[in-house]
């Protein structure tokens, strides 16, 4: 049996790697001979492979414009990423027997 996990491991925030690799660990000794595969939503595949700085620098600059240009810019700028990701995302789902989103906490208010 294999189960896909999608969550953030490979974030900045080290909880959120904690909270996914407990997530794996869990399943994997709940059931005898379980295949575990995780999936970061970021499309990370490594710790440290996230932009740091300068992803945050980018973060507060499309917090200042209006709500309208950062969806617009967004969009642009994810929008080929998602859809690579998507494929291969689809690939794991088609062998997977069951997926399971979470192993990360959700910011909020900031």
């Amino acid at each position: 049996m294999k189960v896909i996990i999608f969550n953030v491991k490979y974030s900045e925030n080290l909880g959120d790697g904690i909270l996914a690799q407990c997530l794996e660990t869990a399943l994997a000794r709940g059931t005898k001979g379980l295949e575990v595969k995780t999936i970061d939503l970021a499309g990370r595949t490594a710790f440290g492979t996230g932009g740091g700085g300068r992803r945050r620098q980018l973060l507060k600059v499309l917090q200042a414009l209006p709500s309208f240009a950062r969806r617009l810019i967004v969009r642009r700028v994810l929008g080929p990423k998602l859809r690579r990701l998507q494929v291969e995302w689809q690939k794991e789902i088609d062998t997977a027997d069951a997926v399971v989103i979470g192993g990360g906490e959700p910011v909020s208010g900031r």
